[in-house]
């Protein structure tokens, strides 16, 4: 369960792809808008526009992402000491 902690710099985490956070996949989906608004800043300078011009898409590699683990399964509710319960507790015990 340690292992889900470790920082993105780690080489288990590099390994297993997990050093790719929230921060990278902005910065990648920047760079992919940008190559779209440079191919229609070109299309419009060279007079092809509209329904003759389509961008081509560019994607910026990403690392495989490994399927998510399920969630861990929260802890049952402790049970509310009573009379009763800590009698039978002890008489079971003894």
């Amino acid at each position: 369960m340690l292992v889900a902690y470790l920082p993105p710099e780690s080489s288990l985490a590099r390994a297993m792809g997990w050093w790719w956070t929230d921060a990278h996949e902005l910065t990648a989906q920047l760079v992919e808008i940008g190559a779209v608004a440079a191919q229609a800043a070109g299309a419009t300078a060279s007079g092809l526009s509209g329904r003759r011009w389509r961008p081509e898409p560019y994607q910026v590699p990403r690392p495989a992402m490994p399927a998510l683990a399920a969630p861990p399964a929260t802890a049952p509710e402790p049970q509310r000491l009573t009379r009763e319960s800590i009698r039978r507790t002890l008489l079971r015990r003894g």
